[in-house]
């Protein structure tokens, strides 16, 4: 460490990202933004000296599966400092089959602007088919714009086509992430279709957003792991991701209405006469879910706001079907707990399985309807490595770090070493939790004290600095 180091973090409890025990350790910090040493540094080597007795010092938070591409919200919201505070140092978008595009102009608005954390896109296979013309020049195209990967919308999707593009990203040694449905189709099925893509083309695939979304396949976690578990005794390159709530949140129409009647030409009649096959269709869904308790208006009437669906109607005097038929008209966000925790707490303990918001960077101000754009990442550390003993800090640690970066290709993060990128956060594992709750979903976590992007601190003291280090990941 011959240069003069920008920072040094004194005493910490370094976990280093692989799964290694932590040690204790100071970390140096190069002006170029790169760890220069982990061990034991005099502090006057450095300009600054940031004094972590009694903090975990890890690599930043990586999530995976993160919506902020989505109506450039990135760019209304570039602190995006309900994410930062959750440790959260990068982050990955275009997913569930959908991105911006030209990848290439979105980047660089994004580069452009600034932004508090890193960035990287993947390429949305319905945006790519949506754009025209030959599929795999577009998907090698985008790639060589900057996209990570190609993100699909149905992990049960096989054809030549599709062979043909995954094919593209074995080439390029990039990553296939299909968004697991397991509405109709049970996840373990799901699961072995990502898995024969592999095996016929080679390709690395990342399963997003694994879990059961119906009483139907509640309990099945199990057969979800024995696919991973063989695709990984065969080599296939084959991980996941699960979100850390048993309850999802999006427009009605996305969350509960069945998929036939979105492309149903009487779908108008039928929502105003309230028409018997939409009705049963909609029962049938709500039993598959657990009932009408299970299901939260998450829409513009504060009146209502996240109440449950059982409470609604019968303060109302009315069905609960002839309710969400109505809502139909208007489509207003619903949080629906449709998952099982048991299979939640199975999938989680897996050793390939890492973490996700599937959330939004957002300005404040903004209408919060779920815990997970504030929560997520603390909820892990705090309720399931800490309260409930669920896995060990080093592993959960590992899985949302290094795991993901080598999977999506970023380069030297997810690990604290010399020569890596100065991503990092430092949190107290004895206070670190969620603070958002369902009735107050808006609220930031607490022991998140630091957060360093780029070796600059985004967050010191559970403050964001207002710093905009973060830059454009283009896949490594």
């Amino acid at each position: 460490m011959a240069d003069p180091l920008k920072l040094v973090v004194t005493g910490a409890t370094v976990y280093d990202g692989t799964g290694a025990a932590p040690v204790s350790a100071d970390v140096g910090i190069g002006p170029g933004g790169r760890i220069a040493g982990v061990g034991k540094i005099e502090p006057s080597a450095a300009s600054r000296v940031l004094d972590a007795s009694g903090l975990a010092c890890a690599p930043g938070f990586i999530d995976v599966h993160n919506h902020s591409d989505e109506g450039d919200r990135i760019l209304l919201a570039p602190l995006a400092e309900n994410l930062v505070r959750q440790g959260i140092t990068t982050i990955v978008c275009g997913n569930c089959g959908s991105s911006r595009h030209p990848i290439g102009t979105h980047l660089e608005a994004v580069a452009e602007a600034g932004v508090s954390l890193n960035y990287s896109l993947l390429l949305g296979l319905g945006t790519l088919r949506h754009a025209g013309g030959d599929a795999a020049e577009l998907l090698a195209d985008a790639l060589d714009e900057g996209a990570v990967g190609l993100s699909s919308a149905d992990p049960s999707e096989s054809g030549d086509e599709l062979d043909r593009l995954l094919e593209v990203l074995r080439e390029r040694g990039r990553v296939y992430s299909p968004h697991s449905l397991a509405r109709d189709d049970a996840p373990w099925d799901e699961m072995a279709a990502v898995a024969d893509a592999c095996r016929r083309t080679g390709v690395r695939a990342h399963v997003s957003h694994v879990a059961a979304r119906d009483a139907r396949f509640w309990g099945g976690a199990g057969k979800v792991l024995a696919v991973v578990d063989a695709a990984a005794a065969e080599g296939l390159a084959l991980d996941f991701n699960v979100y850390p709530y048993d309850s999802g949140s999006a427009g009605l129409w996305g969350m509960f209405v069945p998929g036939p009647f979105h492309s149903d030409p009487e779908i108008g009649r039928k929502i105003k006469e309230h028409a018997p096959d939409l009705e049963r269709a909609l029962a049938e869904k709500m039993k598959n879910v657990g009932g009408a308790e299970r299901v939260r208006y998450a829409g513009a009437d504060e009146d209502l706001r996240l109440k449950t669906l059982d409470e609604i109607s019968r303060a109302a005097g009315r069905d609960p079907v002839d309710l969400l038929i109505d809502w139909m008209k208007t489509n207003p966000g619903v949080v629906v707990h449709s998952e099982s925790e048991e299979d939640l707490r199975a999938l989680l303990r897996h050793p390939l399985c890492t973490v996700i918001t599937d959330g939004y960077a957002r300005a404040p101000g903004d209408p919060v309807g779920h815990p997970h754009d504030f929560g997520t990442f603390p909820r892990v550390l705090g309720r399931f490595a800490r309260d409930e003993g669920l896995f060990a800090l080093e592993d959960i640690i590992r899985r949302m770090t290094s795991l993901p970066a080598g999977t999506f290709g970023l380069g030297r993060r997810g690990t604290i070493a010399s020569g890596a990128h100065a991503d990092m956060v430092l949190f107290d594992p004895a206070k670190v939790a969620e603070a958002a709750t369902y009735e107050d979903p808006g609220v930031f976590p607490v022991g998140i004290e630091h957060v360093l992007v780029n070796g600059e601190l985004v967050v010191e003291s559970g403050r964001h600095t207002g710093l905009r280090p973060g830059t454009v990941l283009r896949g490594e």
